[in-house]
């Protein structure tokens, strides 16, 4: 069994894409059980900076470009890319089978219409990207350029993880103005939003997208492949929910956004673990577990410093 805590606050997605327990892809129905940090209470990954939009984003929509753990923009939906010798025109063109999730092909369009939206609300690349550029414009349905007055970090605008991100999403919905909220979700990522099991203050369920094709590079961050291990994701948000979530069966995988939470009964029956410290990419917090009182092993209290992997 492999389990790597979050953290990072993009992790509580990232994770559950790469490297989550093999428990959770063969028992409980292939759920994951997560409480996360915050309900989910908007849907428009453009409208709001909170964190917990921007999980759901990593979730359900996909992005041009991802950052691995080195801060290098890496491709994404992009297939390869090219910039004239003067770094003043980028060249795009997205890879072959993307779709969203009501089955429409992923168009350069799309890219456009959304690079355009998110960059109205993104203070720290996406405004100075559209005044630092003269055209981002269409050139066939899976190509599109980004011309510009000077040169400009164009890469690392398109891989950011800062608040709102870039995910890319439907021209129809991109072409809505940036400052209403949009209410339907329609991404190209692994997960796909059950509108109709949202309850906000409760939970939000997300079902595995059969037709995402993952990239083939191990995952990196927010950069390589983004492989779905299980069909079904729940965030338990209510007090009731997490009490249920802390009282899961040990063969049903329970996570939250910084503590991991593990029966006692799990602890008992596991004879070995091994720690390994994954480098840090932003500040996090975290603290040992107050409802089981396993902490004792010096395996745990090493772990409660860094994220780890556990081997059984």
């Amino acid at each position: 069994m492999l389990v790597t805590p979050m953290r990072l606050l993009i992790a509580i997605a990232l994770t559950t894409l790469s490297v989550l327990p093999v428990a959770a892809q063969s028992d409980a129905g292939n759920t994951l059980l997560m409480v996360p940090h915050a309900d989910l209470a908007i849907v428009d990954p453009y409208f709001s900076g909170v964190y917990i939009t921007r999980n759901f984003g990593y979730l359900v929509y996909d992005t041009l470009f991802g950052m691995d753990r080195a801060f290098h923009p890496q491709p994404e939906m992009v297939d390869s890319w090219q910039a004239s010798p003067d770094g003043l025109t980028y060249a795009f063109r997205l890879r072959d089978g993307l779709k969203f999730h009501d089955g429409q092909p992923v168009r350069a369009a799309d890219a456009v219409a959304s690079i355009k939206r998110w960059g109205q609300r993104n203070d720290a690349y996406g405004q100075a990207l559209l005044a630092a550029a003269t055209a981002i414009e269409v050139v066939d349905d899976s190509s599109f350029r980004i011309v510009l007055r000077g040169r400009f970090p164009v890469l690392e605008a398109l891989a950011t993880t800062t608040t709102p991100t870039p995910f890319i999403m439907p021209e129809r919905l991109a072409q809505t103005d940036a400052y209403t909220q949009l209410s339907e979700v329609d991404g190209s990522g692994p997960f796909k939003f059950v509108k109709d099991q949202w309850q906000p203050g409760h939970k939000a369920v997300y079902v595995r997208n059969l037709d995402y094709v993952a990239r083939a590079e191990p995952p990196n961050n927010t950069a390589g492949g983004k492989v779905a291990r299980v069909d079904r994701i729940e965030w338990l948000i209510s007090p009731k929910r997490r009490r249920r979530c802390r009282r899961s069966k040990p063969a049903r995988s329970t996570m939250s956004k910084t503590r991991r939470t593990i029966t006692r009964q799990r602890w008992r029956a596991t004879q070995r673990f091994r720690c390994r410290a994954i480098p840090a990419l932003s500040a996090s917090s975290a603290s040992t577990n107050s409802i089981h009182h396993s902490t004792t092993s010096r395996c745990v209290k090493r772990c409660s410093r860094s994220p780890i992997s556990a081997t059984t």
